[in-house]
């Protein structure tokens, strides 16, 4: 596999840990599962709602996930 793009996201009126789970740990999850299967120098790249903003301040909370 060359690359991987993600595209998954629930609407800001979900409910909040629904949003991370659909947003940041479905994401990471695939991810982690193809990432032997590729091949050296491929890309990965994901987006999803508007969830993701504002991760910065979270970061010591979501970097246990």
């Amino acid at each position: 596999m060359d690359s991987l793009f993600n595209c998954a996201g629930l609407p800001t009126n979900a409910p909040g840990q629904q949003i991370v789970r659909v947003n940041f740990v479905g994401h990471r999850h695939l991810t982690e599962a193809i990432l032997p299967t590729m091949a050296k120098g491929s890309s990965v790249a994901f987006i999803s709602s508007a969830a993701g903003m504002g991760w910065q301040p979270n970061f010591p909370t979501l970097k246990g996930v």
